[in-house]
């Protein structure tokens, strides 16, 4: 650990520390028309320097910027400039409608937004109403943003408490909330982690998570400070492409992912072929629970791969972590100093550097999630005699779906009883790994409404984006138990 008394905590300061490690290394990868792109560490920062010069020069400095896009470089290199540039970068989600967009881009007093071209009618959907400046990185107004020289001497923000993110999650009320992220705590939890695996000074990292996730993003910055290369994987589901090009050894991902590249693996092995799996010796999830975390675990050991799991959400980043010397089947590790951790009638409740700063424009949701500078995290949990936490199950209601989306069953409930309102009364929750719609209504015994409900539901599952899609629905006889606030009585 760095000399505290001399050590700031801010997105600069990552990279600067990220490029003295990484000396000569190489710092990003990514394929380009199916061949790979190297990129020092060097080059790497000359480029987001471009892009804090860029921002200064347009007079965007401190205002709120939304990004949108795949994981490519030019969404990395905007957002670091954006941060570095003491902005606030505001991270979409690219798989929500552009009605979610719009809500969240107006939310959060966004004045600009960069984005990828396959994107652009949901974003010009989504900034209709005006007001908001649209770069897409593929045109000519890109590269004309860029335009500036002389970037060379452009100093990055030394402001750890300033507001540097905001990332949207789902709550249980069915709205979204910006959650706010600090500079210092994307940083602290990326410079005060843990070393999770054993350090190699060839190691590859790919980071197969959407960057606006906050498991994404704590990865992202956590192999950079390493001086790692990151291999850039711009879409989960080219997971297996991408890794058998470039060939990482580590991988952070969710444990759908990990899940599905054991039965690659397994396969693969079976067959003596190559998947581009085969250099992986470590992979970290995050985001959601293991099927069966002792099988998947054994089997990954018996292939020489050692399967890490972390624990975090928006709001705390980095909690806990497994490492490869310290482990126990079932937890998620230990904070490891990260934070501190405790637990208030068995909900673990975090405070720390790496805790965001609360809710944008959101002061009733910083009341409810927030006591005495502690973050109520809303999972229940246990922690053993030696600091392991385990976590047992949620306080609320919000379902994890197995590829680490989180999806809000009041927010489907709502959508539901607005597009078709026939229905009497709807409950949406969790059945393994899928999302059911329970539903009562007093007039659905009419053959024409059943057909309508059918042809309904189709259309609604077409404007969800796919993680928060109703698997499948069912028709109840009788009315919902309610409490005694007459509320439905959830399972």
């Amino acid at each position: 650990m760095e000399n505290q008394g001399f050590r700031i905590y801010t997105a600069g300061q990552v990279l600067t520390s990220g490029a003295k490690r990484g000396g000569g290394r190489i710092a990003i990868q990514y394929l380009e028309d199916h061949e790979i792109v190297n990129v020092s560490y060097e080059s790497f920062i000359r480029d987001i320097r471009q892009v804090v010069l860029s921002i200064k020069e347009h007079q965007m400095d401190g205002t709120h910027i939304a990004v949108l896009g795949d994981n490519n470089y030019k969404w990395l290199i905007t957002m670091f400039g954006i941060l570095c540039s003491g902005s606030v970068a505001v991270l979409i989600d690219k798989n929500l409608t552009s009605a979610d967009v719009e809500s969240q881009l107006l939310h959060a007093e966004v004045k600009t937004i960069f984005y990828g071209e396959k994107y652009n009618s949901i974003v010009d959907k989504a900034c209709a109403a005006g007001g908001i400046s649209k770069i897409c990185f593929e045109k000519t107004e890109y590269q004309e943003f860029l335009s500036y020289s002389n970037a060379d001497n452009v100093e990055f923000c030394r402001d750890e408490n300033r507001l540097c993110l905001l990332l949207f999650t789902s709550g249980t009320t069915g709205k979204s909330k910006g959650v706010m992220i600090l500079q210092k705590n994307i940083a602290f939890a990326a410079m005060e982690a843990p070393m999770q695996y054993q350090e190699k000074t060839d190691d590859k990292v790919i980071v197969a998570v959407p960057f606006f996730h906050a498991f994404g993003l704590f990865a992202l910055f956590e192999s950079i400070y390493r001086g790692k290369t990151v291999c850039l994987n711009e879409d989960i589901k080219y997971v297996l492409r991408d890794c058998k090009k470039m060939e990482p050894n580590i991988m952070y991902t969710v444990p759908m992912i990990a899940e599905t590249s054991l039965r690659q693996l397994q396969a693969a092995r079976r067959s003596d072929r190559g998947i581009g799996l085969e250099r992986l010796r470590a992979i970290l999830i995050a985001g959601a629970a293991l099927g069966n975390p002792e099988e998947t675990i054994q089997a990954y050991e018996k292939l020489g791969v050692c399967l890490l799991v972390c624990y975090g959400l928006t709001e705390t980043l980095l909690v806990s972590t497994e490492c490869d010397d310290c482990r126990r089947m079932n937890s998620v590790g230990k904070t490891f100093g990260v934070c501190e951790v405790k637990l208030e009638e068995g909900e673990i409740w975090v405070k720390g550097n790496s805790v965001c700063a609360g809710y944008f424009k959101n002061q009733a949701a910083v009341n409810e999630s927030f006591s005495g500078g502690w973050f109520c995290t809303g999972d229940l949990g246990k922690i053993d005699k030696d600091g392991f936490i385990y976590i047992t199950g949620r306080l609320k209601n919000l379902i994890i779906r197995d590829d680490g989306n989180n999806v809000s069953p009041e927010e489907l409930e709502q959508k539901i009883m607005k597009m078709m309102p026939y229905i009497t009364e709807v409950l949406v929750w969790q059945d393994g790994k899928y999302i059911v719609a329970e539903i009562y209504c007093e007039c659905l015994n009419d053959d024409v409404l059943k057909k309508k409900l059918e042809t309904d539901m189709d259309e609604l599952n077409q404007n969800l984006p796919m993680y928060k899609m109703i698997d499948k629905y069912m028709i109840r006889d009788i009315p919902f138990i309610r409490t005694n606030s007459k509320k439905i009585r959830r399972r």
